[in-house]
């Protein structure tokens, strides 16, 4: 509805504040309401992938709630599942983590709750990309952070240059150096890449800097054939925070689970500690124990097809995004 009328010209736009006759901002209770009356709502604000979870996940997890698997999960995570993840890491990255390192969530946002609590005290300034998700900035608002927005370059990307760029120019006004950066390649909402080279630059300028660096890996395997190679900032840093979900590349977002990596010992903060006071226990983990769950080809199949199948329309919907 909203991109009809921005298509058309003779009605009016929602850029002209003087406008009366705009459409109001839609709240998230009119648009169920709307839904539940038979309207078509396209959510273009969450990521949801097209396909459902892997098959093998959806029948463990049947298996595991038909047998009362359904109590309170250790705060750091069933072992299995942290076993796995460190099994990937090494496959998929040559990356040895141990799984000590590994903080099971309740999806990605979990992971950044803690982190930024552990990480960042009251007025330190962290900096996010000029477009990036826009979570990062509440969370860090509300923990009293102040929040360096970081000029991007021509492909929409943050890299050391603009890091440095941004740390010169607090420096020259004076203000406090920047404690901490977040960013996720590939990245949302842009899609934009760091290439392997780009993102070990930035890892190693943070750790010059002492510059605590949040990766946010969320849409690893996520990538269109001849993308750089998603590198994992655990390769070129031992002092980078990892941050990651099931819900994107294996579908699963409404089963909430996610991770973080987090620093290894002497250089660790109170996560644990931090984990049992807010409750942050992940959900039933048993699903994911067997390691293969997490590399199955099929599903890879899977998301380059789905990946396939919208890139074409993928460009003309983006322009006319940019119209409304």
């Amino acid at each position: 509805m909203r991109a009809k009328l921005a298509a058309t010209p003779s009605l009016p736009t929602q850029t002209d504040p003087a406008d009366k006759t705009r459409l109001p901002r839609p709240t998230p209770r009119a648009l169920a309401e709307l839904a539940r009356a038979g309207r078509t709502i396209y959510h273009l604000e969450v990521g949801q992938p097209q396909s459902s979870a892997p098959q093998a996940a959806i029948k463990t997890a049947q298996e595991q709630v038909g047998s009362d698997r359904c109590g309170y999960t250790a705060a750091r995570g069933e072992p299995p599942l942290r076993d796995a993840l460190a099994a990937m890491y090494q496959s998929e990255y040559s990356v040895a983590v141990s799984p000590g390192r590994i903080h099971l969530t309740p999806g990605s946002s979990g992971a950044f709750t803690v982190a930024f609590m552990a990480a960042f005290d009251v007025g330190d300034a962290v900096a996010v990309p000029a477009s990036c998700y826009p979570c990062y900035r509440n969370l860090l608002q509300c923990y009293g952070c102040e929040v360096v927005t970081l000029a991007v370059d021509a492909r929409y990307n943050v890299t050391a240059a603009e890091l440095a760029a941004g740390q010169a120019a607090r420096a020259a006004a004076g203000l406090s150096p920047i404690k901490g950066l977040i960013l996720s390649s590939p990245a949302n909402p842009t899609g934009a890449m760091l290439s392997p080279e780009e993102l070990k630059g930035l890892c190693e300028l943070c750790d010059a800097t002492g510059v605590q660096f949040v990766s946010d890996e969320i849409y690893h395997g996520i990538v269109y054939a001849g993308a750089p190679r998603a590198a994992c900032a655990l390769e070129f840093s031992k002092t980078v925070i990892l941050i990651n979900s099931f819900s994107k590349f294996y579908s699963m977002t409404g089963w909430r689970l996610g991770w973080l990596v987090r620093r290894p010992r002497p250089t660790i903060w109170p996560l644990q500690d931090i984990r049992l006071l807010r409750g942050c226990c992940a959900r039933i983990n048993h699903p994911f124990t067997p390691p293969a769950h997490l590399h199955c080809p099929p599903w890879c199949n899977t998301i380059a097809q789905s990946l396939n199948s919208i890139r074409l329309p993928f460009r003309p919907l983006v322009c006319m995004l940019y119209t409304i």
